[in-house]
């Protein structure tokens, strides 16, 4: 009978001479030796060279290509030589070359020419750009040039606009042409909404104001200088808001003597829009307060203070009721906690009751509002357009 077949062996066989695997996990490199007499290197030693000398050379490729990277900015201008020279005649108890003077002139020469061909290459014009990237650059960096001299040619031509209505650029007084600006859009059968159809500007009514210096806004005698209808004929900041709301808004004040002493004011707002269009109403006292606010860049200037207590709405009505009634009692509840007196408060920056011209502040947002005086107190407003 054959005896059974015996299991193969589970220790690991070792490779034969030549087959030894470099790096192989749980071996141990070893070198391999040749015989004693021949003196040659085995198979196996002539692979761990190659491998190490294939190491070696990778690094130092790596290395050199850092240095060229590094010093490649000072290798393209031309100043590598030069730099040297100069680190040569500065110190050269640092350095053991011995320079023949022929071969210091050399280098200097050649640093000379360096220089030379380095000026001449910056002087000479940028090239182009090219490739789409490049076009793009050059489209981009036009568009940002014709944009800057459109703003300058605008600003000139706003400083120029401001001049004429100063009365500046025709020789007239100052501040006439701007007043009589303001002035033509107030009557009521000329302008539809003054504020948008004023052509002053910020800059005018600005100079306007230091034209008049605080004498221009002495705020006079109240019982028989302020009485009167005012019409609004420039006001920025509602006619931002108009823009926001799709509306338009025509601002009115009616002070009157109320008996008894003081003086009363109305205000009437009309407002048109797409879908939309009425008045809003209010009714209070109008004083001067003490003491003066203090306006930036201007200084102390007389205040006024409205302080309104009714309020009533008619919509879609040619004209506003001059007083409220019962039935807006309960709006009159609903709005008059949302009226702050602290922010009804105008300094005068203007005020010519000859011609019937004010210009005052709102603090809350500074910005100037001009009215200009259409009527005696009880004068019809404008109707609505529908």
């Amino acid at each position: 009978s054959h005896a059974p077949p015996r299991a193969a062996s589970r220790r690991p066989t070792m490779p034969a001479p030549g087959e030894f695997p470099l790096g192989a996990p749980g071996l141990r490199r070893r070198r391999r030796r040749g015989p004693s007499t021949g003196g040659e290197a085995g198979p196996g030693r002539g692979r761990w060279r190659e491998a190490s000398v294939g190491a070696i050379g990778r690094r130092a490729v790596v290395v050199v290509a850092l240095v060229c990277l590094l010093s490649w900015p000072v290798l393209r201008q031309g100043r590598f030589s030069a730099l040297c020279f100069d680190a040569l005649r500065a110190r050269p108890e640092k350095f053991s070359l011995p320079l023949r003077a022929s071969s210091a002139q050399h280098l200097h020469r050649r640093h000379d020419r360096r220089l030379t061909s380095a000026c001449a290459r910056d002087s000479s014009p940028p090239p182009l750009p090219q490739g789409p990237l490049g076009r793009r650059c050059l489209l981009a960096s036009q568009a940002a040039l014709g944009v800057g001299l459109a703003a300058s040619l605008g600003d000139a031509g706003n400083a120029a606009r401001a001049a004429a209505l100063r009365g500046d650029a025709g020789g007239g007084g100052a501040g006439t042409a701007v007043v009589d600006g303001l002035q033509a859009v107030g009557p009521v059968d000329v302008a539809g909404f003054p504020i948008w159809e004023s052509e002053a500007d910020s800059g005018a009514v600005q100079q306007l104001i230091r034209d008049a210096g605080p004498e221009g806004a002495v705020l006079g005698t109240p019982a028989a200088d302020w009485p009167g209808l005012w019409r609004v004929v420039y006001a920025p900041h509602i006619r931002t808001l108009g823009s926001l709301a799709l509306s338009k808004f025509d601002v009115y004040y009616d002070i009157f003597p109320v008996t008894g002493g003081g003086l009363g004011v109305r205000s009437f707002v009309r407002f048109e829009g797409p879908a939309w269009a009425g008045w809003l109403s209010a009714a209070g006292r109008v004083r001067e307060v003490e003491p003066p606010l203090e306006v930036p860049g201007f200084g102390p200037r007389p205040t006024s203070e409205i302080d309104f207590t009714d309020f009533w709405v008619d919509l879609d009505k040619s004209q506003p009721r001059t007083t409220p009634d019962e039935a807006d009692d309960v709006l009159r509840r609903i709005a008059a906690p949302f009226f702050i007196k602290e922010i009804s408060r105008f300094p005068t920056l203007l005020f010519d009751p000859r011609r019937g011209l004010t210009i005052f502040r709102f603090p809350p947002l500074g910005v100037e509002i001009a009215a200009s005086r259409i009527g005696p107190s009880g004068s019809a407003v404008r109707p609505l357009n529908r």
